[in-house]
């Protein structure tokens, strides 16, 4: 798995074409995971790149910030 900023890297390179981000909850625990949609198809279904996942929740929120 590729490092925490490493991940950050890809996600705002994305971040520049992509206009809406995910943001889940992790069950179970205080994690989160952050995830660009790249594109929704006619049938409603979310098609994500280079999700972050395993982020605390003021971490996570800064990144769907960005």
């Amino acid at each position: 798995m590729a490092s925490r900023e490493t991940q950050a890297e890809h996600f705002k390179a994305f971040q520049q074409v992509v206009d809406i981000v995910r943001l889940d909850g992790i069950q179970g625990g205080g994690e989160y995971l952050v995830s660009p949609v790249t594109e929704v198809n006619p049938q409603g279904e979310e098609f994500v790149t280079w999700p972050i996942s395993n982020l605390e929740r003021e971490a996570a929120f800064e990144v769907a910030a960005t």
